[in-house]
């Protein structure tokens, strides 16, 4: 992980109209991955889940209290790259062949096989982002976020707790944090400047030049100012905050995004869409929480003080 200072920025405006500009003051230090997620810290975390009772599984799904965390089938299109053997309860990560008719997918990406194991995980709906936070939580010793509240209020905020947080666990960032630590301390577009990629220059995994994830943290041309990787392209990532089409008027103070709503952030871009609409460091997506896509991943972070 990698610490994304406290202090004030400019959020937006996104070029799409999701959200004018507005000034925010984030108050917090936070420690962020310094990579997307990837299927063998997924893994890990699941299995410890499954062995411990925390999650249900079958040769297609993962699931928890009714809420889809993972899909190991084929999902809307191509499927993740975790598989799941019932009769050993033993989860697993397969390199896949796949290709779609548009000529995308890892057997067209990567047609001699490639280390899935080092790829981000995919095919994983919001909770099953934040149910991973926990896991690694209670793994590592430390206090729950989520712990079945996926609210978002002022009694559930990330940023409640009093105090040097020494205990805090993991949870998904706001997006205020994730376009901070995208786009510190100068404001850019983009994580590694203001020039988008000309062409399939080696910055960012988009506009599918490759087709399908490269493995997380593969080019550090493409690092922000403070060291984070694939913050533009390879996988969108799933963010702590409810969606809202503006944000509200600032300035905001450790703005948490609104406290209903139906579908949560998504930030980064992906493998297929280009930088320059999809990948900067403004531009905001959204998707059901109950959504698995091979395009959407996660990253997690910390609040220390």
């Amino acid at each position: 992980m990698r610490a994304v200072p406290a202090g004030d920025f400019t959020m937006g405006p996104d070029p799409f109209g999701h959200g004018a500009s507005t000034d925010v003051r984030l108050s917090d230090i936070i420690w962020m991955d310094e990579t997307e997620v990837t299927n063998t810290e997924y893994v890990e975390a699941l299995q410890w889940a499954w062995d411990n009772g925390l999650v249900q599984a079958d040769s297609l799904h993962v699931w928890d209290d009714g809420l889809l965390l993972l899909d190991l089938g084929t999902g809307e299109s191509l499927g993740g790259e975790i598989q799941f053997s019932v009769s050993e309860g033993l989860f697993s990560i397969v390199a896949r062949s796949d290709t779609t008719a548009a000529g995308w997918g890892p057997g067209s990406a990567w047609p001699g096989s490639y280390l899935a194991a080092e790829h981000p995980v995919k095919m994983v709906t919001w909770y099953g982002a934040a149910s991973y936070c926990d896991w690694r939580s209670l793994r590592e010793g430390f206090t729950p976020y989520y712990n079945g509240d996926w609210s978002v209020s002022g009694a559930h905020s990330p940023y409640a707790a009093e105090g040097y947080r020494l205990l805090e666990g993991y949870r998904l960032p706001t997006e205020a944090e994730w376009e901070h630590a995208t786009r510190h301390d100068d404001g850019r577009l983009f994580p590694w400047g203001d020039a988008a990629p000309i062409g399939c220059e080696p910055l960012s995994n988009s506009t599918l030049c490759v087709g399908w994830t490269w493995a997380a943290g593969s080019e550090p041309a493409g690092a922000s100012a403070l060291g984070f990787l694939d913050l533009s392209g390879n996988v969108l990532e799933w963010c702590n905050d409810l969606y809202t089409a503006s944000y509200p008027a600032g300035p905001l103070l450790d703005p948490m995004g609104p406290t209903t709503g139906t579908r949560r952030v998504l930030r980064g871009g992906d493998f297929g869409t280009a930088p320059i609409t999809n990948s900067s460091g403004v531009t905001r997506q959204n998707g059901l929480p109950t959504s698995a896509r091979p395009w959407i991943g996660f990253r997690t972070v910390r609040s220390l003080n």
